[in-house]
């Protein structure tokens, strides 16, 4: 696994522990069971697409979900990068990742990946643990 891929399952871990939507537990059983069919990189981000590889973990919606609240700390970015993970019609889609106004890293070497809190502190995701630790 490349050091791209590595961030980016982290993000992914991060995205689907925070969230408090109730399908979460069931996007992380999508994301494990499917692959990653393309990956963009815009200038100041990146997209990547995912196909589901089992249809019977689709949700029974049709909504549109869109869960983040994620903040990394990235080498290359004076103000760091955030996340948004869409799920569309029942199943994962696809992970954006954003810079704010600044040239996306070409090499990712160095993250720390922080949950935003409603108060806007940051809490710490720990990569042993897989959970979020706050630091006060």
């Amino acid at each position: 696994m490349g050091v791209f891929e590595a961030f980016e399952k982290d993000v992914m871990n991060a995205i689907l522990s925070e969230s408090s939507n109730e399908l979460a537990p069931i996007i992380f059983q999508q994301y494990r069971s499917s692959s990653v069919i393309s990956r963009e990189f815009t200038g100041v981000g990146f997209y990547t697409n995912f196909q589901l590889h089992d249809e019977s973990l689709r949700l029974k919606s049709d909504d549109y979900l869109r869960l983040g609240n994620i903040y990394a700390e990235v080498n290359g970015l004076k103000y760091g990068a955030g996340f948004l993970l869409l799920v569309k019609k029942g199943a994962i889609f696809h992970l954006e990742g954003h810079s704010y106004e600044e040239e996306w890293p070409v090499n990712i070497t160095d993250y720390k990946l922080s949950k935003i809190n409603p108060d806007g502190s940051l809490s710490q995701w720990d990569e042993v643990g897989g959970c979020f630790v706050s630091h006060t």
